[in-house]
């Protein structure tokens, strides 16, 4: 459904202009909200678990604002397809310039909160070497024009199959990694099939997260950046860099525990950032598991 409406949307603004479609992503995400109660019932559940004091009504107008942002998201993709002038501010460039510079490359560890997609496209554009790494359940989000928005903006997109040993190429991402490029994975929404998985603390409850980014670090010996973007007005985004984050283990016995501790710490700065900005969390299927499961 979100392929065909990102086609359609496409088509329209050529004839229309953005600001019309924008305006019809609104009420079209206002239909998400009124029929997918699916949907809000999740969205509800999460933001009772990361507002714990607060009502219920407080998580369903956060549901509400965060359907409506995830729609603006469309009109953004259009504005840079139509190559709009994009403002942003940067927390942490030159410490990933600084890792870049080391020859390893760098992980970068992306979320559902903004708009990783946006930030892929716009780093590029900033000149750093770009690749993408999606799972099924990305693969299901981004369609064909997406795709091919993205990789004309030079971003490498590898689109993993689903599975084990789907979750990244090691190989190809080693290689990527080696020339001074950065990989981008996200954690927050483990791959269909993923077993290596690991539990973190976060929204009041238990989340699994994927343990990609983190086993690629080790692997790689390449620096690792948790990497957030933030939508702060129309074409106007902050990115922010935390990092570098070197895993280093003595042992191989030793490396689960240092993926847990890695991955704590991201979920930590997740969690931090997604409370900031909780109207841009944009993952509508469950993750985080409560004692008490607070339904809308």
């Amino acid at each position: 459904m979100r392929g065909f409406l990102y086609r359609l949307f496409v088509g329209a603004s050529r004839w229309v202009g953005v600001w019309i479609v924008a305006a019809f992503a609104w009420v079209v995400s206002t239909g998400y909200f009124v029929f997918r109660r699916d949907r809000v019932r999740e969205s509800v559940r999460f933001y009772g678990g990361l507002f714990p004091d607060r009502s219920r009504a407080h998580a369903r107008r956060l549901a509400w604002r965060q359907f409506h942002a995830f729609a603006s998201l469309f009109a953004e993709r259009l504005r840079l397809r139509a190559d709009e002038p994009f403002e942003m501010e940067e927390e942490g460039r030159d410490a990933l310039e600084s890792a870049a510079r080391e020859g390893k490359g760098v992980v970068l560890v992306m979320s559902h909160v903004g708009s990783w997609e946006i930030a892929a496209r716009l780093l590029r554009r900033r000149g750093f070497r770009m690749m993408l790494h999606m799972g099924a359940r990305e693969r299901e989000q981004v369609e064909r024009a997406q795709k091919a928005d993205l990789r004309g903006d030079g971003v490498e997109v590898v689109v993993a199959g689903g599975g084990e040993g789907s979750v990244f190429d090691g190989v190809e991402a080693l290689r990527f990694l080696r020339g001074g490029g950065f990989v981008s994975l996200s954690a927050d929404r483990p791959r269909a099939g993923e077993s290596r998985t690991v539990a973190v603390r976060f929204a009041g409850g238990t989340a699994r997260l994927s343990a990609a980014p983190w086993a690629l670090a080790l692997v790689s010996g390449a620096p690792l950046f948790h990497f957030f973007a933030l939508r702060t007005g129309r074409r106007r985004y902050r990115f922010a860099a935390s990092g570098p984050v070197r895993l280093e283990v003595a042992s191989r016995a030793a490396r689960q525990e240092a993926i847990r501790r890695a991955a704590q710490a991201y979920a930590d700065d997740l969690e931090a950032v997604v409370r900031r900005h909780p109207e841009q969390w944009y993952s509508f299927e469950r993750l985080v598991e409560h004692e008490e499961t607070r339904t809308g």
